[in-house]
């Protein structure tokens, strides 16, 4: 989704993605992981400011419950962590966001003849707040994202009405590394991470249809190379499929200026299914 995100899960994904919201938005999402073992929450609220400008505010949190205390018996040789008495450990980690994504629209890049291609160049910056309660200890932390995409449209540029678009996506996130400053234990640093996705999109006129095809791939400390594809019928409609390690499948449907949407994770240690709603006003 790094060369495709269009809404408010961009905060998440590419931020440079809120720059394609025309109008104010909210978007929701609620994550079962692991058959329950734990629950993200994503809220995002984005205004456009002006035609090039638009603003957002996100949360996202995840809980992890019922962590059991452990004593390491640290420095004892051979030791065993055997569980401590009371009361279950939770893990809260909660992020505050906030996004200025800009949009760059150029005049058509002309080519011989009469062709001409369209260019989008949106980039954006988060800035986020992040705090963590575990057990009765807590840290906090101020970080850095950034991302950008390009978008090319090859309709004229191939002369060609049914011809589609790519897109280029890369995005990093704690850019300048983020500094977690704990209150009981040592302090740590998440190291910066850097992703890129490419994305082909392909009108069906005589379906009605769209087909889109994306491929996501760690640039540096990131997650491995992913792929999916998505159908759309009638701009309505949505089917995908992925694969990411683990297959992925998910459906989408627009009803008046309300997206619902769902997906599911075949975990090797649990499924997960994601649930999603975003309200244009």
């Amino acid at each position: 989704f790094i060369s495709l995100a269009d809404d408010g899960t961009a905060a998440y994904w590419n931020p440079a993605g809120l720059a394609q919201i025309t109008k104010p938005q909210v978007t929701l999402n609620y994550a079962s992981l692991f058959e329950s073992l734990a629950e993200h929450r994503f809220f995002n609220a984005a205004f456009p400011i002006n035609e090039k400008t638009v603003l957002g505010v996100s949360v996202m949190q995840l809980d992890v419950d019922d962590i059991p205390g452990i004593n390491s018996n640290i420095g004892s040789r051979g030791s065993v962590g055997v569980p401590l008495p009371g009361s279950p450990l939770k893990d809260r980690e909660t992020a505050y966001v906030i996004t200025v994504a800009r949009m760059n629209r150029y005049q058509p890049v002309p080519l011989p003849g009469s062709g001409y291609v369209p260019i989008e160049m949106p980039y954006a910056v988060n800035v986020k707040l992040v705090r963590q309660t575990f057990g009765n200890d807590r840290s906090t932390g101020i970080g850095v994202d950034a991302g950008y995409m390009l978008k090319v449209g090859l309709v004229d540029a191939v002369g060609s009405s049914p011809a589609g678009h790519v897109a280029l996506g890369v995005t990093g996130k704690d850019i300048i590394g983020t500094r977690i400053y704990w209150k009981n234990r040592p302090n740590e640093t998440i190291k910066p991470s850097f992703r890129m996705g490419f994305s082909y999109t392909q009108p069906l006129k005589p379906l009605n249809s769209t087909f889109v095809i994306a491929q996501q791939n760690s640039i540096y400390n990131g997650d491995s190379f992913r792929l999916g594809v998505e159908y759309w019928y009638r701009n309505a409609i949505a089917l995908r499929i992925g694969e990411s390690e683990e297959l992925t499948a998910g459906a989408g449907i627009i009803v008046w200026r309300t997206m619902l949407d769902y997906a599911f994770l075949n975990q090797g240690n649990g499924g997960s299914h994601h649930v999603s709603v975003s309200l244009n006003f």
